[in-house]
């Protein structure tokens, strides 16, 4: 699990409530996560290569690469321009605050899911925060076409540093990635 709970105690990603009143986490957040998480990362980066993330990270010292990638690390672009990959856990925070305000915009009742009725309040659409926070996952994520100091451009750039992990198939990571990227677009208001 690359986020928890506590990433979402400040603005722009604020996610109130996710604590009890004994400062742990609410029952059903953790997994939450853990299988969006999982979710994207495999649409993302195809599931040879995610398996690989995973399991390089879970070894007792796990390679300085698979590090790389959870963290973050600076790297030179195509023009030798200094870019910086921020890790994972910024790609992910903005996808998983989209997601649960999405999930928890309504309530499910006995009748379907309802919007509460405030007293005092006038209980607001959160479309936008919802579009936004896919949006920026997107823009974090990258594609062919938008690439730079994203999690694309780090892999594309990254030369033969992750060939053994997806060697079964492709000579080179670049082969990889545009064989198994799976970039699936921006978000509007209106879920177009």
């Amino acid at each position: 699990m690359f986020v928890i709970a506590d990433d979402f105690d400040v603005l722009p990603f604020n996610l109130p409530n996710l604590k009890d009143e004994n400062g742990d986490t609410i029952e059903g957040f953790d997994a939450f996560v853990v299988e969006q998480e999982e979710l994207a990362l495999r649409a993302i980066l195809g599931d040879v290569f995610y398996e690989a993330f995973v399991l390089g990270l879970a070894a007792p010292s796990p390679d300085q690469r698979w590090l790389d990638l959870k963290n973050g690390k600076d790297y030179d672009d195509q023009d030798n321009k200094l870019r910086k990959w921020r890790g994972m856990k910024d790609l992910l925070r903005p996808l998983i605050y989209s997601l649960w305000t999405r999930y928890r915009a309504g309530q499910n009742s006995g009748i379907g899911v309802v919007v509460a009725d405030a007293e005092n309040s006038v209980v607001s659409s959160s479309n936008i925060e919802i579009v936004n926070g896919q949006n920026l996952f997107m823009n974090k994520a990258g594609s062919n076409e938008y690439q730079r100091s994203t999690l694309y451009q780090f892999l594309f750039l990254s030369g033969d540093t992750y060939v053994p992990d997806v060697a079964t198939e492709f000579d080179n990571i670049k082969e990889y990635i545009e064989d198994n990227w799976e970039w699936p677009g921006f978000e509007n208001e209106f879920d177009f």
